[in-house]
């Protein structure tokens, strides 16, 4: 009887720790970006192309492109530039983190920026943030250590803990936002 509880246990400790999901089919467009349709949502998943340019569209197969997942392109060494749309709401944790040859990201609608999104792009160079952007998520940029003028806009309400730490280079352009004039001071 000691067994089968044993065994039992150990069963139920193995599902808990990796469980069985059914999960949505991984398709691909024609330009290499993989994504999942959720509820009618097309959630970005990576990028398999030949290129180094990611142009996220608006729509797939006339569906609104909504969220890019959480470690999505995480350690890609392809993508140089990412293009995200109007229709990208959130930009889910660790999505292009350590991206080493990423240079240039442009977000172009309001979106929440995950926690540690865009972490250790050590290459970035050049990030263009949209003028109705909320939320930077802590240590989205952490680690972009050739990063150097960013636009805040005035929109900005929060910027989390050490969202640019050791972003040696970097120089922010405040607009009058209160929020960033603070963070500013931390790091330059």
């Amino acid at each position: 009887m000691k067994r089968i509880i044993s065994l039992f246990f150990a069963v139920t400790l193995l599902l808990l720790c990796f469980p069985i999901t059914a999960g949505a089919e991984i398709l691909e467009t024609d330009g290499g970006i993989q994504y999942t349709v959720e509820r009618g949502e097309v959630v970005i998943q990576g990028f398999n192309a030949a290129g180094t340019v990611m142009d996220i569209p608006e729509k797939i197969d006339g569906k609104p492109v909504t969220r890019i997942a959480a470690q999505a392109c995480r350690g890609d060494v392809v993508i140089t530039e990412v293009r995200i749309p109007k229709s990208v709401i959130t930009i889910g944790e660790y999505a292009f983190a350590e991206c080493h040859n990423l240079t240039k990201v442009v977000i172009k609608g309001s979106v929440f920026i995950g926690r540690s999104a865009f972490r250790d792009c050590k290459a970035l160079l050049t990030l263009k943030l949209p003028s109705n952007l909320d939320t930077i998520d802590d240590f989205a940029f952490e680690g972009c250590t050739m990063l150097g003028k960013v636009k805040i806009p005035k929109s900005l309400t929060h910027i989390g803990t050490d969202a640019f730490m050791g972003c040696e280079k970097l120089r922010f352009e405040l607009n009058g936002n209160k929020v960033a004039k603070a963070h500013a001071k931390k790091y330059n």
